[in-house]
């Protein structure tokens, strides 16, 4: 089957933070997204919980699991995600962020708005409890083509050629939530992708 989304998520030691994070997810109020979830073999309960969730889930129907034979770290598993996902948007996310429900919806809307082949929203990073500390970023909609970008005060981050068009947008408060423990990520590229 043919989806419009596929939201990505890797297994891997994540048992205090993975049912939130999932269940985020799949309570998107956008409607036809896969989810792929790689299991990197840990060894706590991740997997157990990942199991329970999509087995009482709506949209457990909806669930890929793709199997590891060895643990292979982070940036394997995203080439993983990157080769399976049948979605023709893809969103990569880590197994301890929380996104809202209207995450999916508001990034596709932009999607479908600039026909882009990234785009990226605001993020801010807090705890579970729900204390917000530094780090997240909030951007203003820019669209970027034929050029270079950078944020105040930082280096070039973003360059763009005619072939490759970004949007950074600031659509609403929090498209993704960070918890504290997290650490930076690196997107394998896609032609269209949304995170």
């Amino acid at each position: 089957m043919k989806y419009t989304v596929t939201i990505a998520m890797p297994i891997y030691n994540v048992a205090p933070y993975v049912e939130k994070s999932l269940l985020s997810a799949l309570n998107q109020t956008f409607v036809d997204i896969e989810y792929l979830l790689v299991d990197d073999k840990g060894t706590d309960e991740s997997m157990d919980i990942v199991h329970r969730i999509i087995s009482m889930h709506p949209r457990g129907k909806n669930v890929r699991i793709i199997d590891q034979k060895y643990n292979q770290g982070t940036a394997a598993a995203r080439n993983v995600m990157v080769a399976n996902a049948t979605g023709e948007y893809l969103f990569i996310m880590d197994s301890d962020d929380v996104i809202s429900p209207d995450c999916i919806d508001i990034l596709y809307q932009k999607m479908k708005q600039y026909s882009v082949d990234f785009i990226a929203g605001s993020f801010q990073r807090q705890t579970w409890d729900g204390d917000i500390y530094p780090g997240g970023y909030r951007y203003k909609d820019t669209l970027i083509k034929d050029g270079t970008f950078s944020l105040p005060g930082k280096k070039a981050l973003l360059k763009s050629d005619a072939s490759y068009e970004i949007i950074l947008i600031d659509a609403t408060e929090t498209p993704v939530e960070r918890p504290q423990k997290n650490k930076e990520n690196t997107i394998p590229e896609r032609k269209k992708d949304i995170h």
